[in-house]
């Protein structure tokens, strides 16, 4: 008997080992073998990666991204990695190189599940860095501090989205994407590239352009940094064939409905989100970087597709579109064009074709220039949102749909006869001039003569120029700067006009000049509202005026900001913050601050009455890229008080330890930090009850177009009481 059953068990186990052996063998025939042209774009797209996964080694993905790749979705309103895209693509790599355990999420958040399902065996491993409302120049914070902890093998980057949003430059855009691509291909780490899922700006089928333009620039920043990228909103603008109609606009409005379907909530869900995809869109994405990573773009257009653009009558610019057939088949269907980006708008974007193998048609649109919100046009002239300052090419997107399919189309173009690239983006150490450099582009392909005026806030230069075919030539003017003494901060417009053929064009800039602070000099703060109407802030609060006041004291153990509160008082709720305050700091050394980099916002929240205040979590980089320690916020201290005159005093202290990278050289003028400051005072309205933090009980020192964590968008505090009149003049 004991026999019988040892036999058993033997032959028990062989079957069984068979099974699995066989098992094996059928997944392994499945995934394998690859072609000779997959191991070949595997190779030059992700070498390490594919060099691991061939060895069964363990490989690690890390995502750097906004809350689309964070997961935040439509579905659940939940942050869900392991349903995402990046995991969605994980699990095709680790179904295709046999990792039969599947992906597993490294550090998820609470109550995140770290797998999909409780397969056993080796894994894909993911860490998801990503953060809702961070743009490209978050990454540098990330990719100079904690983005190679886990040593990943692929670094994956999406961004886009909230620069469109923000209508951020393409040029911060490109510089933060370089430097996150340098840093990682210095490290010997792969890098694929995504292009942000298309969104919807504004109702009806022209909004759905808005995050092209950064889409098409990732592409060229991808091109000649030679590394993997995928254009996920192309991908999810392709829908399939519409039936044809001859009212354009109808025909096209049957392709954005099924582009809706990207966006398509739960019925109890009640609220409407453009931006993040569901998770069956998740899912698309996902397969799309799979696929275009192992057998390329498959999807060969049946059109292509160009533009010319130019200056015409009331500052308007006109395109002409070219529209081949290069399919073996007539095609009939439409083409809408789309907004570009908040700058320009179609007049009359809907158009047909019925075209036959190889013919072209062309279309003859214009687009007005947008103008930027809260103007009172009978007071002042209109203003329009400003062209990309540092990128002087159309970027301009059109919606193709005919029978067969249907998905998104990009023109890059030079603007004719002539395009303007602004070069200056932060000037420091302003005394009475401000210098701004650009330079002019013929866009055209023959050489053009004209004239140009440029002009800030009031002050004007002209001249003449000659530019050769394709050419690019710099110029610069030099203005007299003289603020007010008792301002302490100026809002500005500057703009070039040019005159070509009889035709006029102008090219917009902002700006804003902000005196350097000192150590022990008080200053007021502006009101948000106030500063914004007015266009510059005062350097100190009238007699009986009501405010806030801002003193800089330095020591060799902090950095101490005084607050002083005068004719207002903070709101007593029953529960909650009466008070948050937002503080910026640049605290690289001499060399970098100031410049292009990442910061980030130091929160501090307070109820009404006397006490110690709480202070936000503190990720490394608070401080500046390079900032690469975890610093212990309970020692970065805020403090209420009430004064002896009973007004109220707000004092925050940093300790100097940590800004360990900068030089700390007291009393030294070019010893300089950036800083930003950002005071809410809680409200409560009368006719709700409700809790509110508005912008008119809102107080700042500093206020431009830049991001508030980008450093550029600082003013500085030098740490010194020898004053001198400096200033800091930001141009976006």
């Amino acid at each position: 008997m004991r026999k019988y059953f040892s036999d058993r068990c033997r032959l028990f186990a062989s079957v069984l080992f068979f099974v699995l052996a066989s098992s094996v063998v059928v997944k392994h025939a499945v995934a394998y073998p690859l072609t000779d042209e997959e191991r070949a774009r595997l190779r030059a797209a992700i070498p390490r990666t594919f060099a691991k996964l061939e060895a069964r080694q363990q490989v690690t993905i890390t995502i750097l991204g906004d809350s689309v790749s964070r997961v935040f979705t439509p579905d659940d309103l939940a942050n869900q990695t392991i349903h995402g895209m990046h995991a969605q693509f994980a699990t095709r790599l680790a179904t295709e190189f046999f990792y039969p355990g599947g992906v597993r999420v490294i550090n998820p958040l609470k109550d995140e599940p770290e797998k999909r399902d409780a397969t056993k065996g080796a894994e894909i491993y993911l860490e998801n860095l990503a953060i809702p409302g961070h743009s490209a120049i978050d990454a540098v914070q990330r990719i100079t501090t904690d983005a190679f902890l886990q040593d990943p093998d692929v670094v994956m980057i999406c961004y886009g989205i909230n620069e469109s949003v923000r209508d951020s430059g393409l040029d911060t855009y490109r510089r933060a994407l370089e430097l996150c691509i340098d840093t990682c291909q210095q490290r010997g780490v792969d890098v694929i590239l995504l292009g942000p899922n298309i969104i919807r700006q504004s109702p009806g089928p022209t909004g759905w352009g808005l995050t092209r333009a950064h889409a098409t620039k990732a592409a060229e920043i991808a091109k000649s940094k030679n590394v993997f990228f995928v254009d996920l909103g192309r991908g999810l603008s392709q829908r399939g064939g519409i039936p044809f109609n001859k009212d354009a606009q109808e025909g096209i409005s049957a392709y954005t409905d099924r582009l809706d379907v990207i966006f398509k909530r739960a019925p109890e869900i009640q609220v409407e989100d453009w931006l993040h995809p569901n998770h069956t869109a998740h899912s698309s994405m996902g397969d799309q970087i799979y696929r275009e990573l192992m057998k390329g773009r498959v999807d060969e257009e049946p059109f292509r597709l160009t533009t010319q653009t130019r200056f015409a009558n009331d500052g308007q610019v006109a395109v002409t579109v070219l529209l081949r057939n290069v399919s073996k088949q007539a095609r009939r269907g439409s083409l809408t064009a789309l907004a570009m980006r908040r700058q320009l708008s179609p007049n009359d974007p809907y158009q047909s074709f019925d075209l036959k193998p190889g013919e072209s048609k062309t279309f003859s649109l214009t687009y007005a220039k947008v103008p930027s919100p809260g103007q009172d046009e009978q007071k002042e002239p209109t203003k329009f949102y400003a062209f990309d300052p540092q990128d002087s090419k159309m970027r301009l997107s059109y919606l193709v749909a005919d029978e067969d399919q249907s998905s998104i189309m990009d023109a890059v173009s030079a603007l004719e006869p002539v395009g303007v690239e602004w070069k200056t983006d932060l000037l420091t150490n302003v005394t009475n001039s401000v210098r701004l450099d650009w330079s002019f582009v013929n866009g055209s392909d023959e050489a053009v003569t004209g004239r140009y005026v440029a002009q800030l806030d009031g002050n004007r230069t002209d001249g003449q120029f000659t530019l050769d075919q394709g050419q690019s030539k710099s110029f610069y003017a030099d203005f007299s700067f003289a603020p007010r003494p008792d301002v302490v901060r100026q809002r500005m417009e500057a703009s070039i006009t040019l005159e070509v053929g009889g035709r006029s064009f102008e090219f917009n800039r902002h700006i804003e000049a902000t005196r350097d602070l000192f150590l022990t000099e008080k200053v007021a703060l502006s009101n948000y509202d106030d500063y914004l109407a007015k266009g510059s802030g005062a350097a100190e609060l009238s007699a009986g005026e009501k405010g806030i006041t801002l003193r800089a004291d330095a020591d060799d153990n902090a950095l101490y900001l005084t607050f002083d509160f005068e004719g207002i008082g903070l709101q007593k709720l029953p529960s909650g913050s009466s008070l948050i305050a937002d503080l910026s700091i640049d605290g690289r050394p001499a060399n970098e601050v100031r410049t292009f980099g990442a910061v980030d916002r130091v929160r501090f929240t307070s109820a009404a009455d006397d006490g110690f205040g709480e202070t936000g979590h503190m990720r490394p980089g608070f401080f500046g890229n390079g900032y690469d320690k975890k610093v212990d916020e309970r020692y970065v201290i805020s403090k209420i008080s009430t004064r002896t005159d009973l007004g109220r005093r707000v004092l925050v202290r940093i300790p100097r330890k940590y800004l360990f990278r900068h030089e700390w050289a007291l009393d030294n003028i070019d010893s300089v930090l950036g800083l930003n400051v950002s005071l809410s005072l809680a409200t409560i309205d009368p006719q709700t009850g409700e809790v509110g933090f508005p912008a008119s009980s809102r107080y700042v020192l500093s206020s431009s177009g830049y991001y508030f964590r980008d450093a550029r968008s600082l003013a500085t505090l030098r740490l010194t009481n020898a004053k001198a009149p400096l200033w800091s003049v930001r141009v976006w």
